[in-house]
């Protein structure tokens, strides 16, 4: 098709709706959340033609930058675009959705790089599946579980799951060489983990994890036999069960418990279990440090801004290593972990206190210590190489602490603000790029 033909024929069709929603609006005044996900359907509808009517970007591309100019003169209520404004904002919330599902639909479009079913499939989740699991939460959700604004329901996120699941197992099923098993197994990891970070996201980020993700997912699974798949499948549900046993020790909200999860799997997927061990050690010792406070209840509840916080600069190194393999990009990752670890000793050890001996610092940094030491250990045994990591590790530990202690106000109760964790981050961030350089001038084969 002519891609101005398209154009106009999408412009045309999202237009209508646009229209048939307000009339609808007007005339029978349904629940704001119902309009909302409405106009999420058909939106999602439209643009799941997409392969179909472009065989080039440049359409998606201005369609996309024309849709967020369009919505953000309906955020505003400027001039005809208002009259449409209680479709999309009906629901008393902050959200950027609407102005992320274009953008999303045009970054997975460019990563599909012509191929209808990894980019149809990811539409299609996010236009049925989280519109689904929102209504279903609206007017059937009991069970609640906590998460940065507010709170979700179980009925909504296993609506999310089911609907997921028909989506992509039909369609490997049809669209595919996979066999019966294959599309049953695919369809059972894309509906756990991508109900996962629908749980995790807020203020519309959903507009954005659920077609990315789903994209990287149903690529990277596509290439799996049925045993790998198993093996998957086996480790998201074993992790899923130690979160739920660690729930109510854990200082985590229930979005970011499952956001911790969403790393545990991350980290064993593109990495290995050496990768998978430091934040599941990170997890158990930090849970097992606050122990007392959780039995007391006297507890500081961490939300998805923490989990950010701590785990960003490892996922970076997480993903940098795909492309890389090399022992210093592992030896950051663990260090980035093992300073939050430190910082968060740090923080307790000077709860209450105006000033923090020196000697308090010495447990902070043995924690860290722990965590940095453990997985080298178990790759290499006694050798030669971990001493020079326990060098490297032990005054890059120390500086993380030294530099918290100068850089954090109000450290006798320290914070949990996202510039708390935004510092955390900054500091442990800048120290595995520190041990990165510094072990990389070092050849490491050659230790013995």
């Amino acid at each position: 098709m002519n891609p101005w033909l398209g154009m106009l024929v999408v412009m045309a069709a999202l237009s209508s709706a646009f229209l048939a929603l307000r009339l609808l609006e007007k005339h029978a005044s349904p629940h704001p959340e119902v309009l909302r996900k409405l106009m999420h359907v058909l939106m999602g509808l439209v643009t799941a033609t997409f392969p179909w009517l472009f065989n080039e970007s440049w359409p998606v591309l201005l369609l996309a930058g024309g849709s967020v100019a369009v919505l953000i003169l309906v955020r505003s209520g400027v001039s005809v675009a208002g009259s449409v404004k209680g479709v999309l904002h009906g629901v008393e919330r902050t959200s950027w959705g609407e102005l992320l599902f274009p953008l999303s639909v045009a970054a997975v479009f460019l990563l599909a790089d012509g191929e209808p079913l990894l980019y149809s499939v990811p539409i299609l989740i996010l236009a049925l599946a989280d519109a689904v699991a929102a209504l279903i939460g609206v007017y059937y959700g009991q069970i609640q579980f906590t998460t940065l604004e507010g709170s979700k329901s179980i009925e909504g996120s296993f609506a999310f799951f089911i609907v997921t699941f028909l989506c992509v197992h039909i369609a490997v099923l049809l669209f595919t060489d996979a066999g019966r098993i294959e599309s049953l197994l695919i369809g059972l990891l894309m509906g756990i983990v991508v109900m996962m970070f629908e749980a995790v996201a807020w203020r519309g980020l959903d507009n954005l994890f659920i077609p990315v993700a789903s994209f990287a997912l149903l690529k990277s699974y596509l290439k799996l036999d049925a045993g790998a798949l198993s093996v998957s499948l086996m480790v998201i549900v074993l992790l899923g069960v130690f979160l739920l046993m660690w729930r109510r020790r854990s200082t985590l909200d229930d979005s970011a418990l499952i956001g911790a999860g969403l790393v545990a799997y991350g980290s064993w997927a593109i990495g290995d279990l050496y990768w998978l061990l430091v934040p599941v050690s990170v997890f158990v010792i930090a849970t097992w440090l606050v122990l007392r406070e959780v039995e007391a209840g006297q507890r500081q509840i961490h939300t998805v801004y923490a989990l950010l916080g701590i785990t960003g600069p490892g996922l970076f190194w997480l993903t940098l290593s795909r492309n890389v393999e090399s022992v210093d990009l592992f030896f950051a990752y663990v260090l980035a972990f093992a300073a939050h670890l430190t910082m968060l000793g740090v923080s307790r050890a000077h709860s209450g206190l105006a000033r923090l001996p020196i000697s308090r610092i010495v447990p902070a940094v043995m924690q860290g210590f722990v965590v940095l030491l453990l997985p080298f250990s178990l790759m290499w045994g006694i050798d030669l190489r971990l001493g020079v990591i326990a060098t490297f590790g032990v005054l890059a530990l120390l500086l993380a602490a030294l530099a918290f202690l100068k850089l954090q106000p109000a450290l006798d109760n320290c914070p949990g603000t996202p510039e708390r964790w935004t510092r955390q981050a900054l500091i442990a961030g800048g120290l595995s790029v520190m041990g990165w350089i510094s072990l990389g001038v070092i050849d490491m084969d050659g230790v013995q």
